[in-house]
């Protein structure tokens, strides 16, 4: 089984993480608006401006003038990527890191791994749920509910897609 982790606005959200006071408040990752930049990640207020990630920052101001525009830390951000990686490898020594905030984790042999401490639940599909929310859990226990929030995914491989 193949789980698929996708933290929705990392960079935006490690800076909710760390200064609570932007929780609520529009917040955008990126370039300042003074000056030719891009908009790296945006929270999801800052989303219901208009604003999204790729934009360039002038257009990010203008859809939203009273916007927190924070410079991004790139080294933190690696080192924070790094510190969830730890957590997937203790359930599975097979991740594979697509991006600083998304990853494939091979989960097939987890009962033998990381799930041992009896996490598991008898029938198939509870197993494979409890694989999700074991790995989902030790994140939000690390880093605080909003290192999952609403938009980011921990996903099971098999499961369909919508169309």
């Amino acid at each position: 089984m193949i789980l698929h982790a996708d933290m929705d606005a990392f960079y935006a959200s490690v800076e909710e993480r760390d200064r609570p006071g932007l929780v609520g408040k529009p917040v955008i990752v990126g370039g300042t608006p003074e000056k030719r930049g891009m908009v790296s990640a945006a929270n999801h207020v800052a989303r219901k401006y208009g604003v999204h990630s790729a934009m360039p920052s002038a257009t990010a101001h203008r859809l939203c003038r009273y916007g927190i525009y924070l410079p991004p830390r790139i080294d933190y951000y690696v080192e924070v990527s790094r510190q969830i990686r730890d957590i997937f490898e203790r359930f599975t020594p097979l991740a594979e890191p697509l991006s600083l905030d998304e990853a494939f984790l091979d989960v097939s042999g987890m009962d033998n791994i990381g799930l041992a401490q009896g996490l598991l639940f008898d029938g198939e599909e509870r197993e494979k749920q409890s694989r999700v929310d074991a790995v989902a859990d030790e994140i939000k226990e690390r880093f605080g509910a909003g290192a999952l929030r609403r938009g980011s995914t921990l996903e099971r491989g098999e499961k369909p897609r919508p169309t």
